[in-house]
């Protein structure tokens, strides 16, 4: 089933942000090691990880420019039998490394969709940060209406590891990719999980993605950004958790004392509180929205940075 015709990615090949760039090469040797063994052609989008720099300067381009010499250009499309991509550097702030389009990217963009819409074939857009949520972009000034002018026919993103169909902009569907090797800081049944995106393009043009995880096929839709919003929400409300008082901490005896705690529910539908003495992280008890069944997944987040030897947001062509 998965023999896709090329594999796309949405930023975030490796860890990156190391001060010490001979890591950083290690890391891009270990992934272009995996990468060359798919037996199909394979297209990088740089991410945050990719292009900045371990010294956090806007203005250091040695990591963007070491990416460059491994991976190929920060911005380029490709054109398939049956589709074209476009893939977008959202670094680019004007003459740094930061996020944004600059205007050389943005003129380039626009000749680049008005010549291959003269292909008469779909255009998908594939970068990594949301810049549609990045003010200083501008984006319904500065490039949505570039995209909706020369019909682009889907746009795919990623960053914010957390899966989501977002509602169409001029008729362009936007999508939001999960956790495709990074870390994951919610629970899966609120989008972060490994998963590969498969787009299904046939020859009429019908554009029909859908994602695969270990052991399963969820549709598009499975998590939207309504759904997403209740779990921002949930984990983000500043009053959510009250605490007044404190106990002294039991360095070499037994303490007592109380606390007084004080619980909000910020969300618009019943949410169930437990309380338990702290220990080692335990497995999220989930009821299944369909089958009333109990989930039970492994609370596990990857954060530690010796384990993150690489990180990949995959878009799959099939």
């Amino acid at each position: 089933r998965a023999q896709p015709d090329a594999v796309f990615c949405v930023g975030d090949l490796v860890q990156g942000y190391s001060r010490d760039p001979a890591h950083v090469i290690r890391e891009r040797e270990d992934f272009l090691a995996i990468a060359n063994r798919l037996g199909v052609p394979f297209y990088p989008t740089p991410g945050n990880h990719d292009l900045v720099s371990g010294k956090r300067d806007g203005r250091d381009r040695s990591f963007a420019d070491q990416y460059r010499r491994m991976f190929g250009p920060l911005y380029y499309a490709v054109e398939l039998e049956l589709a074209s991509f476009v893939i977008l550097n959202t670094e680019d702030g004007e003459g740094r490394i930061e996020p944004g389009f600059s205007d050389a990217q943005l003129q380039w963009l626009d000749a680049t969709l008005g010549a291959l819409a003269a292909r008469n074939k779909p255009i998908i857009l594939l970068f990594h940060r949301p810049l549609w949520d990045h003010k200083p972009t501008r984006w319904e000034e500065r490039v949505q209406p570039m995209l909706a002018r020369h019909g682009v026919d889907y746009v795919i993103a990623g960053h914010y590891h957390a899966l989501q169909a977002l509602p169409p902009r001029d008729g362009i569907p936007h999508l939001l990719l999960g956790t495709c090797g990074g870390a994951i800081d919610q629970h899966p049944l609120t989008g972060q999980l490994q998963h590969i995106t498969f787009v299904v393009i046939d020859e009429s043009g019908a554009i029909e993605p859908y994602h695969q995880v270990a052991g399963c096929t969820l549709p598009v839709d499975w998590m939207t950004k309504e759904d997403q919003d209740l779990a921002y929400r949930l984990k983000s409300a500043r009053d959510a958790v009250r605490i007044k008082g404190a106990v002294a901490d039991p360095i070499g005896a037994a303490t007592q004392g109380a606390v007084e705690v004080t619980l909000k529910n910020p969300l618009d539908r019943p949410v169930e509180f437990a309380f338990d003495r702290t220990g080692g992280a335990d497995a999220w008890s989930v009821t299944d929205r369909e089958d009333g069944e109990e989930i039970r997944r492994p609370w596990v987040s990857l954060t530690d940075l010796d384990t993150l030897l690489q990180r990949s947001d995959f878009v799959s062509l099939h």
